[in-house]
């Protein structure tokens, strides 16, 4: 049952099977009367599989580096939006992730008449709407994907001005300063595990990413991870941030 990640048991009468949602299967995310919770549920594994493009590289490896010197070339780019705004659609159109899923394309649509650049935290709004801004920007930077990197380097520009933008208004909000402990979980390989996490060695990561100021929340991360593959390692960060080191601006943002 490797090729499955998660079962859902829709059904009138929740004791008839509430057996299977145990331990003993830990793949059956639950017995569920009504739709919306299902929805709800597969909405959040959906974005645990996205979380595997999230890729985490030695500071010295080719990738990193190629990552650094995209960003650097992308920021300083002056993009014809409304060209580049149509040009992702069109391309987002194509994939086969959407290129067939009526849903995704009203989505598509939507971005084409609505995206503002960054105004009134319009890229943050769109990429934690984890729609395809979110699946395609992520891909690309976790695989190094030229093609989609090239098509969504205007997004990416907005998106890391504007949590720079937030980054320097929440800074001076004195009533509510930033945590200075952040965590994150994750489901590695035990291959990637031994090779990327190794003690007094630098570590980063090639995408935007997100975290939690509360510890139960990423410790729940990765059990739902490991339910749907036992063969994984589960790893929390710890993080420590300084607010006043601008390099990787980050910001809180409201889901």
């Amino acid at each position: 049952m490797s090729q499955i990640y998660a079962i859902y048991i829709f059904c009138r009468k929740r004791s008839k099977y509430e057996q299977w949602a145990t331990k003993e299967f830990p793949k059956v995310r639950g017995v569920f009367t009504e739709i919306d919770p299902i929805c709800i549920s597969v909405r959040q594994a959906a974005r645990e599989c996205d979380d595997d493009a999230v890729v985490i590289t030695g500071e010295i490896e080719p990738s990193f580096m190629y990552t650094t010197l995209f960003k650097e070339i992308v920021l300083e780019i002056d993009f014809d939006e409304k060209k580049t705004v149509q040009d992702l659609a069109d391309y987002a159109r194509t994939q086969e992730a959407y290129a067939n899923n009526k849903g995704e394309q009203k989505i598509i649509h939507e971005f084409v008449e609505s995206y503002r650049g960054n105004i009134d935290n319009n890229p943050i709004q769109w990429y934690t709407a984890e729609c395809f801004t979110y699946k395609m920007l992520n891909k690309a930077l976790g695989k190094l994907d030229v093609s989609t990197l090239l098509k969504t380097g205007f997004f990416m520009r907005d998106l890391h001005q504007n949590i720079q933008q937030l980054h320097d208004q929440q800074l001076k909000d004195k009533n509510k300063p930033f945590p200075s402990t952040l965590y994150r979980g994750q489901a590695m390989t035990q291959q990637d595990f031994e090779t990327k996490i190794q003690q007094d060695k630098l570590m980063s990561y090639n995408n935007f990413l997100s975290t939690s100021e509360e510890k139960h929340v990423a410790v729940d991360f990765i059990g739902r991870k490991l339910r749907s593959d036992n063969t994984k390692i589960g790893v929390l960060f710890i993080m420590t941030i300084d607010p006043a080191i601008k390099s990787a601006p980050f910001a809180r943002v409201a889901q």
